[in-house]
């Protein structure tokens, strides 16, 4: 079965031209991108919410400080972003902090730092399930990747150390489906060539154990993922972080049902470490670095691919701006709610990619 093709055409590019930046949707109709690695290494603070019915960015409280590397996860209307990498300039590198974003007051808070010890911990995957936020893998500043599982309850505000994965990793990616969260693809850092993962397992919370399930098709590092509520979608990434590493355009999705693997359309542009989230029926890339043989660039392009039948509906207000004095100016579909998912892509390379 092929889907719709992303769309020659992308939607509004995002705000900032970054990678290794972070995603969440609070509501399944629109979504959030937080932070990234601009030019120069700078990470930057930015939060920037995206609205599909009006294809517009608009400007939120940023972050109490610039991160890169981060994987946020959405729990009701706030959104947690563990870790992560800050500015260089600042002495610090891999950080600890847990930041609480409220999208109805448009402020952030702290909770409990991450018991990781001194290095602090980035690029790890991160998902939520049943009011806890869960944080797999990721490098701990010095170039070590990590198995551990840390299990953040929110109700209060405590960390707790569960099964590890069965492969250590940075630069993976997760997200949760139907009770289970899954963990996709990254490096290591003890390869010296960085190379992509194919490797795709499962954790259960109910029980706290892993499954290692059929990997992917293509080995990537810090590629998108989300879902639909039915399936789990893979896309973009790089296939390693060497000096000739190059981002990737394709896509697939997993089957649950059948632990199968099969490609759908590739991306309109490679791209690797940009947002990514599941919003009003399609699935979103913004942002991110595209890469052709080690030569790179970050890049602000929006893209997405429609999964679904979509009636997220705009608000009164939304429809009175697309109306001129004659009626609407253009026919806006009705979409179905769309069930919340989202992902940061994330992508970290050595020292001397990481900080270009």
């Amino acid at each position: 079965m092929r889907l719709a093709p992303w769309p020659g055409a992308p939607a509004q590019a995002v705000p900032t031209a970054g990678w290794l930046m972070g995603g969440a949707s609070v509501d399944g109709c629109t979504f959030y991108a937080v932070g990234g690695n601009t030019p120069g290494s700078v990470a930057v603070p930015n939060v920037d919410l995206y609205n599909p019915a009006t294809d517009a960015w608009t400007s939120r409280a940023p972050m109490p400080m610039g991160l890169y590397g981060i994987q946020p996860s959405a729990v009701g209307t706030r959104i947690y972003v563990v870790g992560g990498y800050a500015d260089i300039s600042t002495g610090l590198y891999a950080m600890t902090s847990t930041l609480i974003y409220d999208s109805g007051a448009n402020s952030w808070s702290s909770g409990a730092p991450i018991p990781v010890g001194d290095l602090g911990i980035g690029t790890a995957a991160q998902a939520a399930y049943n009011g806890k936020v869960y944080v797999m893998g990721g490098d701990d500043g010095d170039y070590n990747s990590n198995s551990t599982n840390y299990e953040y309850t929110i109700a209060t505000d405590s960390w707790t150390l569960r099964a590890s994965m069965p492969t250590a990793r940075e630069n993976n990616v997760a997200v949760t489906l139907n009770g289970k969260i899954y963990v996709a693809g990254g490096a290591q850092g003890a390869d010296p060539n960085y190379a992509g993962m194919t490797a795709f397992e499962a954790y259960d919370p109910a029980t706290d154990s892993w499954a290692t399930l059929a990997p992917m098709q293509v080995a990537r590092v810090s590629p998108g993922i989300a879902t639909d509520g039915a399936y789990v979608y893979i896309y973009g990434g790089t296939d390693s972080l060497g000096a000739t590493f190059s981002s990737l355009d394709s896509a697939e999705r997993y089957n649950p049902a059948t632990n199968t693997w099969s490609y759908v359309d590739p991306m309109t542009q490679s791209a690797a470490g940009m947002v990514n989230a599941y919003a009003a029926g399609r699935i979103w890339a913004a942002g991110g670095l595209n890469s052709v043989g080690g030569a790179y660039t970050r890049i602000s392009t929006n893209q997405y691919l429609v999964v679904g039948a979509n009636n997220c509906q705009p608000t009164a207000v939304q429809l009175a701006s697309l109306a001129g004095p004659s009626g609407p100016r253009l026919a806006l579909p009705l979409w179905p709610l769309a069930l919340l998912a989202a992902a940061a892509g994330l992508l970290v390379a050595r020292r001397t990619v990481r900080n270009r």
